[in-house]
């Protein structure tokens, strides 16, 4: 004879199947300097995997809601890189007292790669309708960002299908969370270098997991 559990037996079944799935994922902190040993920021740093299908979900799983904003100031792009999923909107917004012609360019210190996506935006100083823009990042890859008017504007727009991904603040450091334990790959890639970084072979325990890793060259040092 089979018996079926009463609605508020099912709910703390279920209850308890949710709170035993997270308590599976933690956090992988990673640590990335240079050659010379001094902390690397705007590194992208991201898993491949995991391998298995996660017990519990997996933070960056779906684009935000929200629009991700890099905005013209100071002759610059602000941030330096933006790291996206795939799928997100990313708002380009003029905040100079001078017009912008931002368009996409090849990447990488020789610009050698080709931009994952074509941008060709026009951003008016004086016209508040028009110093906003947006764009979807609809396709995986590493997309140059430049400005016609002003060549030394630089930047990089990441966009990414990797089920968790962050990038280093000042002090190297990012955080990957939301993880399965188990063993998962940690990459790397920095705007400036000449070649692949070597990949990381990372175990996520439970309690959480720090990790380091060194890119094959020493990034300039930001102002």
């Amino acid at each position: 004879m089979t018996t079926t559990p009463s609605p508020r037996l099912a709910l703390v079944l279920m209850l308890g199947l949710l709170v035993s799935g997270a308590a599976r994922s933690a956090d992988v902190m990673v640590s990335v300097t240079g050659q010379d040993g001094q902390p690397a920021r705007d590194v992208v740093v991201w898993v491949v995997g995991p391998p298995k299908p996660a017990a519990a979900p997996i933070p960056n799983g779906a684009p935000p809601a929200e629009p991700v904003l890099i905005e013209q100031l100071g002759m610059q792009f602000q941030p330096a890189v933006t790291v996206v999923r795939t799928g997100t909107v990313v708002r380009f917004t003029n905040r100079d007292p001078y017009d912008h012609h931002i368009r996409s360019v090849p990447s990488g210190p020789l610009g050698a790669e080709p931009p994952a996506k074509a941008i060709e935006l026009r951003l008016a100083a004086d016209d508040p309708k028009a110093r906003s823009a947006d764009i979807v990042a609809d396709k995986a890859g590493i997309t140059g960002l430049g400005c016609h008017l002003h060549s030394s504007m630089r930047g990089t727009l990441f966009v990414t299908d990797a089920p968790a991904f962050a990038k280093t603040d000042t002090r190297g450091i990012a955080t990957l969370s939301g993880l399965p334990e188990g063993p998962v790959e940690v990459r790397l890639w920095h705007a400036e270098q000449f070649s692949g970084q070597t990949a990381r072979q990372v175990t996520v325990e439970k309690t959480g997991t720090a990790a380091t890793a060194q890119l094959n060259f020493s990034p300039r040092r930001r102002r």
